[in-house]
């Protein structure tokens, strides 16, 4: 009988949540305060990452190069073999962007795990986070399927 794993990503997987890297890189200097003021009003997780995401001052490819040099956590690596050498399906579960986790597994030559999370987009001159309903193989040229996502160009 084959088992599955889920594990989160930002954190967990890496040692910094990538987003508030981006925010830390990117966004504007009190960007806690504006999150914190958003979540006084209401406003939750997958909404607010919405509002600052387009705040960045940045290119896709500015993003790329940051999360490349992000570090994982000790034995995540070995935790991926131990898992795929003994029949576990190692799922990530991710409320951040699919972007960070393929980026950030793929500097590390870990390109064959699948991943649940949202698609980075343009829209206009600001980032969007979209919420993709899966996303297949995690690596250069990633499927997404949903039909709620646009069509993309491979994201390395």
């Amino acid at each position: 009988m084959k088992h599955v794993v889920f594990c989160d990503f930002d954190g967990t997987i890496t040692a910094k949540d990538t987003i508030d890297a981006m925010y830390d890189a990117f966004g504007p200097e009190n960007w806690p305060v504006i999150a914190t003021e958003l979540y006084n009003k209401g406003l939750r997780s997958r909404q607010i990452i919405k509002h600052i995401l387009g705040m960045l001052d940045c290119t896709r490819r500015d993003i790329v190069k940051l999360l490349q040099t992000l570090p994982i956590r000790d034995g995540f690596v070995e935790f991926h073999e131990f898992c795929r050498d003994n029949d576990y399906e190692l799922i990530i579960m991710s409320e951040g962007i699919g972007l960070s986790v393929e980026t950030v597994l793929h500097e590390r030559g870990i390109d064959d795990l699948k991943y649940f999370g949202n698609v980075l987009v343009r829209d206009g001159l600001a980032f969007v986070a979209e919420l993709a309903q899966v996303c297949k193989a995690v690596g250069r040229g990633t499927e997404v399927l949903a039909a709620s996502i646009r069509a993309r160009k491979p994201l390395l």
